[in-house]
């Protein structure tokens, strides 16, 4: 039985840095969802997935040794449920305070405010923790992406061209 939401109700979100137990089919779906956008190198299997949650923490983790309590691989979830996940990692050493931020929400959550609370979070979050800049990227023609940040006041500094690589074009 499938948990559904129900927009007439209340939802708790609530996030945690994400462990290989949170490897599932479901997650499996949401990447092979968005393969074009994210690439060939994705998980094939929730074995692989469990690897790649892994060392994506290390990557994140493991910097330049300060505390970094702030950054990781987080999950976000809706009234228990995993339901999408948030990204924070430097952007550059820690003493410049630069934090890059990704996410990915499952496609049956999505236009339900969910990415707007987890990015608000993670600016909460990361000013606390005394980081001074927090960045996205995202293809140009995105304009959901370009939604959501303007809506949480992030202001475009420019336009990297031809730096994406989805499918087998380059994108702005």
């Amino acid at each position: 039985m499938a948990a559904r939401y129900n927009a007439n109700a209340m939802m708790i979100l609530f996030y945690r840095l994400l462990s290989g137990e949170d490897a599932s089919e479901q997650y499996l779906g949401w990447l092979r969802a968005e393969a074009p956008v994210l690439g060939a190198h994705l998980p094939q299997t929730v074995a692989d997935l469990r690897a790649d949650i892994l060392k994506r923490q290390q990557v994140i983790l493991g910097n330049d040794g300060a505390d970094l309590d702030a950054l990781g691989l987080y999950g976000i979830f809706a009234d228990l449920l995993h339901c999408g996940n948030i990204q924070l990692r430097l952007r550059g050493p820690r003493r410049h305070g630069r934090v890059e931020v990704g996410i990915l929400v499952d496609p049956d959550y999505r236009n339900k405010g969910i990415a707007t609370a987890a990015h608000r979070w993670a600016i909460r979050r990361l000013t606390e923790a005394g980081f001074n800049k927090l960045s996205a990227s995202f293809v140009v023609d995105n304009v959901a992406a370009q939604a959501l940040y303007q809506g949480l006041g992030f202001q475009l500094e420019g336009v990297l061209r031809r730096d994406e690589l989805v499918g087998d074009q380059y994108h702005d």
